[in-house]
């Protein structure tokens, strides 16, 4: 019942169907359990779920061999002389494995995390045995080797800050502006839900006094996630320059 016959080809689309279902069965249950666990346990579930798709492409390829009519204790004999003579092929390989275990173990960056990695920075979709996956410029997913990962910079570890600056005339009396930020800042930071701490107020900047309109770059500095910098950026914008509107302070 071994070799080029219909009883072994119906054994070879057994096994590869059991090992679609393995496959697609162990996804389904780790985004589960991904799900309810933190960010690093959702890396682990990615990383075990990488791992079980090679193991199950191994089992396979092993059982299919056999029905076939390949000896399967050949191909585990001679295991020892393909390893050897893909080991210079296949260094990177083992070097991207290595690298994503280490990535997980130290707790480097996790799934969700914003990083910047060999100065390109972007959200880590995906951390699998070979690559990392991460969406940079807003839809673009950049595809980085493991091995290849050399500068991380985890953007998601502490709290990130968001500075905005204004530029007023020297005209305005600056006492005028102080209290009346000192006075809105924090209704302003109540508005929105991102901010974790702040608005503050951080004093003169700088002083222009060589232009024709003289001005005074007034500081204000707040926190958040790194994943909500731009939103928060744009909405203190937003709340001062109408604030200054209001009060009818003219920004340069």
């Amino acid at each position: 019942m071994r070799g080029l016959n219909l009883f072994s080809l119906s054994s070879v689309l057994i096994v590869l169907g059991i090992a679609y279902l393995i496959n697609l069965t162990s996804d389904v249950i780790l985004r589960i359990t991904g799900g309810f666990l933190s960010a690093n346990g959702e890396t682990v579930c990615r990383l075990l779920y990488s791992c079980l798709k090679y193991l199950t492409a191994f089992g396979a390829l092993y059982y299919s061999h056999g029905y076939l009519g390949f000896p399967t204790s050949t191909v585990v004999a001679s295991l020892g002389i393909v390893s050897l003579a893909l080991s210079l092929g296949a260094k990177d390989l083992i070097a991207d494995i290595l690298g994503g275990i280490a990535i997980v173990f130290e707790n480097s960056f996790q799934v969700g995390d914003i990083v910047e990695l060999n100065g390109k920075r972007g959200k880590v979709m995906e951390l699998g045995m070979r690559s990392t996956k991460m969406k940079v410029d807003g839809s673009n997913i950049l595809v980085l080797n493991n091995h290849d990962i050399r500068d991380i910079l985890n953007l998601s570890k502490e709290s990130s800050r968001v500075k905005v600056e204004f530029q007023i005339s020297n005209q305005e009396p600056l006492t005028k502006v102080e209290a009346l930020l000192e006075q809105k800042l924090p209704e302003i930071g109540a508005k929105c839900d991102k901010i974790l701490s702040g608005p503050i107020y951080l004093g003169v900047i700088s002083i222009s006094g060589k232009s024709v309109q003289p001005t005074k770059t007034l500081g204000i500095l707040a926190t958040c996630e790194q994943k909500d910098v731009e939103k928060v950026g744009l909405f203190l914008n937003r709340e001062i320059s109408l604030l200054f509107e209001q009060e009818q302070i003219e920004l340069k």
